[in-house]
């Protein structure tokens, strides 16, 4: 899979997972409630680390895995970078947007051995068994097994515009408030994270959701995927698709 196409092509597939509870999070593995224009102000380098060992250059869980997103003049960059294990380590490249991380190599496992983490440089805290004790700056977390996680936001590169084509959604467990963010930090008067989509979601297989055909992403524009659930541990998933309309040209 071309995953540079999947993301920024010309018809985008995002799928966003995520256990969310009564407080509002975003759609993610990593279940955060990150304001980009004030965690990713700027382009950072990120800190990569396991809860498993086993997740190292010569492990048998994975060795090495990808990021996707945007440097900070909103250029679509991607990077592999090798796993030590419990012990954090750093990108070389600074990412404005995250949107999205796999699995690159493994060991014989095939699979990452653990969960694994990952967070704006130099904000996880103290790290216990490769775990950051803080988590309010982790942008992705990929669940041991899964070999891929997202971050539930994504973000038109330089010079493209987008629309919304249609969203499916689905609640389990528990019904939930499903909400879709969108912002602009890049353009004046800046444009706060503000739901251009708010529904209640009823527990029940996948929904497709109205979406107005004015919600356009402009380029540099951010969409946040959100929900809150009735209790704790809710299971939500909103997928989404959307559409370049400009320029006529997809970028991959």
């Amino acid at each position: 899979m071309d995953m540079m196409k999947k993301l920024f092509g010309a018809r985008p597939a995002l799928y966003n997972r995520g256990t969310v509870g009564t407080s509002i999070l975003n759609v993610s593995d990593a279940a955060q409630n990150i304001d980009l224009g004030v965690t990713f102000d700027a382009a950072y380098k990120l800190d990569i680390s396991s809860s498993s060992a086993a997740d190292a250059a010569a492990g048998t869980g994975m060795r090495k895995v990808e990021i996707y997103g945007l440097d900070y003049a909103g250029i679509p960059i991607n990077e592999s970078v090798t796993l030590n294990g419990q012990t954090a380590v750093q990108s070389t490249k600074s990412f404005w947007r995250v949107i999205l991380a796999k699995i690159d190599t493994a060991g014989t496992g095939r699979k990452n051995a653990g969960d694994i983490y990952i967070v704006k440089t130099g904000t996880g805290g103290t790290y216990t068994a490769g775990v950051p004790g803080t988590l309010t700056s982790c942008i992705i977390k990929i669940l041991v097994g899964l070999n891929l996680g997202t971050s539930g936001i994504w973000t038109a590169p330089l010079g493209m515009i987008y629309t919304i084509d249609s969203l499916v959604a689905q609640c389990r467990v528990q019904a939930g408030r499903i909400q879709v963010f969108h912002a602009s930090e890049r353009t004046a008067p800046i444009q706060l994270p503000h739901p251009e989509i708010d529904i209640d979601a009823g527990v029940s297989g996948p929904s497709p959701i109205p979406t107005p055909n004015t919600f356009i992403i402009n380029e540099l524009e951010d969409i946040y995927f959100k929900a809150t659930m009735a209790a704790a541990s809710g299971i939500v998933s909103i997928d989404a698709f959307l559409r370049q309309i400009s320029p006529s040209s997809p970028r991959y």
